[in-house]
């Protein structure tokens, strides 16, 4: 018997799909009880290639070590990538050196290179103690490549709207981590051949988050008033390197006294530079106590700053008539930023350490306070990754502008400043 059918049938695989079938049979039959025997001969057809289904959500990468992360994208009518690595000072000349090899070329694909630097970081293996998570973008133009290097969009407007959505809405998740949102910083000067001033302060806008800590703003940094004056640029990339440095290091301080104090003393410390302790904005005190072998602070009061430490810190001794009081997580009040116990030209007193004496009502300097061991950083470093994005198009050399190497120069600054947190 020869014969032919039509029907469909389920395709599995990328998904799935009901494909039409046609199929020729031939076969030789026998009476019951005997079988049947045949062959099938068929083809199947669908309607093209199908598109690939949408993609799973990509699993969390394994962990990778504790560290400060950075990744560099420059882009004009091309990007070109420095993939994301550890960064420290031992490190540091592979960062710097990308930048120096940096060309100029033609067009801005500024929502271009936003776009694959956030792909890059969610792309990224994430340490367990993930505390911050930043893309940080300079540019001195407008966008007029990015629609022909992502064909997706019809306009510049829908590319930069799509990207202020996702900027706003991504965060990262580390395995056994708490949920960081994603920073997004913008850097602009105004170019040369910049008219329409509403669509470049726009685009800033777009490609910033939102400051969480009062008052709420993003984090755009143009100087309204002087828009091609670098100066600010090289302040922005400063400042954006300090927060960031600051909210992945953790700052406890150790604070060394002699302990022949009397109990009840009351113990103050300043961190401004003040030659009467009444008159600090910025400083620690407590009461200090003897009790046998056991030394404290208590009653803890602070002005200008905060620290996790409690109203009581016990003391250790040491060499015998030393007593070190530690101060966990100490930063200025308001901000992520740590204290510099070091003596600076803004404050060449350093550290101070003070006893009140009550029958006079004044405090007593004590002079012998200020060896670097009786005022010592510890710093406990989180994780954090960043990715820094730079304009590298012939517009920032216009006119005689040389902006395209101040540009590097502050981008490494930057970096600089990122691995030591001092500007």
């Amino acid at each position: 018997m020869i014969g032919a059918n039509i029907g469909y049938k389920f395709v599995f695989g990328n998904g799935f799909s009901l494909e039409p079938t046609l199929g020729i049979e031939y076969g030789i039959f026998y009476a019951e009880p005997f079988p049947s025997i045949g062959v099938k001969i068929g083809y199947a057809w669908g309607g093209g290639p199908r598109a690939a289904p949408a993609p799973r959500p990509a699993a969390a990468q394994p962990a990778t070590g504790t560290g400060l992360y950075l990744g560099i994208i420059g882009f004009n009518d091309r990007i070109t990538v420095l993939d994301i690595g550890l960064l420290n000072a031992g490190n540091m000349d592979r960062a710097l050196r990308f930048i120096d090899g940096l060309q100029k070329g033609p067009a801005t694909g500024l929502y271009y290179a936003v776009d694959k630097g956030i792909d890059m970081l969610s792309a990224a293996r994430l340490p367990n103690d993930l505390a911050n998570v930043a893309i940080v973008t300079f540019t001195d133009g407008l966008d007029n490549a990015s629609i022909d290097l992502n064909t997706r969009y019809n306009s510049r407007n829908e590319y930069r709207d799509f990207l202020a959505n996702r900027i706003n809405q991504t965060s990262y998740r580390p395995r056994g981590g708490n949920e960081v949102p994603l920073q997004a910083h913008v850097v602009g000067i105004l170019g040369g051949d910049v008219a329409d001033r509403v669509a470049f302060t726009s685009g800033l806008n777009a490609l910033a988050s939102l400051n969480t800590n009062p008052p709420p703003e993003r984090f755009v940094y143009f100087d309204e008033m002087n828009p091609r004056n670098f100066s600010s640029v090289y302040t922005a990339f400063g400042k954006i390197a300090s927060q960031l440095y600051s909210e992945s290091a953790r700052q406890d301080i150790r604070l060394r006294i002699t302990g022949g104090y009397d109990d009840g003393t009351r113990i103050r410390f300043t961190f401004d530079n003040v030659t009467d302790a009444s008159r600090s904005n910025l400083y620690i005190d407590g009461i200090y106590r003897r009790r046998g072998t056991n030394r404290s602070l208590e009653n803890i009061a602070v002005r200008g700053l905060t620290h996790n430490s409690g109203e009581i810190v016990n003391g250790t001794i040491s060499q015998n008539i030393f007593v070190n009081f530690t101060f966990l997580d100490t930063k200025i009040a308001g901000t992520n930023n740590t204290l510099n116990l070091a003596r600076t030209q803004q404050n060449p007193l350093g550290v101070q350490q003070w006893e009140y004496i009550e029958s006079l009502g004044t405090w007593q300097r004590n002079s012998e306070f200020g060896r670097e061991e009786d005022a010592e950083p510890i710093i406990n470093r989180t994780s954090a990754i960043i990715m820094l994005v730079l304009d590298c198009t012939d517009s920032l050399d216009a006119d005689g502008a040389n902006m395209f190497n101040q540009m590097k120069d502050a981008a490494k600054d930057f970096i600089r400043t990122l691995v030591s947190g001092t500007r």
